[in-house]
């Protein structure tokens, strides 16, 4: 995912010894938004990747082959089938 070297960032500490600053290239830095953004993106979705989800995604597929469906001319059309159920 990644092809960043840590041994190419600088960390600054303070005197205890705790990390204060990192010095790093442009392209580290950019490297670093690409991957952290790809992750997001990732986690957002990973419920998608579930083997429940997955299992749902099969019966809709299986349903919507099996023409088990219904289509609206209208979004009130719709509704008014869903408050009726």
């Amino acid at each position: 995912m990644s092809n960043i070297q840590l041994s190419t960032v600088k960390t600054f500490h303070d005197q205890q010894g705790v990390p204060r600053e990192v010095l790093l290239s442009y392209d580290i830095y950019r490297e670093m938004l690409r991957a952290s953004r790809e992750l997001a993106v990732e986690t957002k979705q990973a419920y998608f990747w579930t083997e429940q989800w997955q299992a749902m995604e099969r019966a809709a597929d299986e349903a919507a082959a099996q023409g088990q469906f219904r289509t609206f001319d209208s979004m009130d059309e719709m509704l008014d089938f869903l408050d009726a159920q």
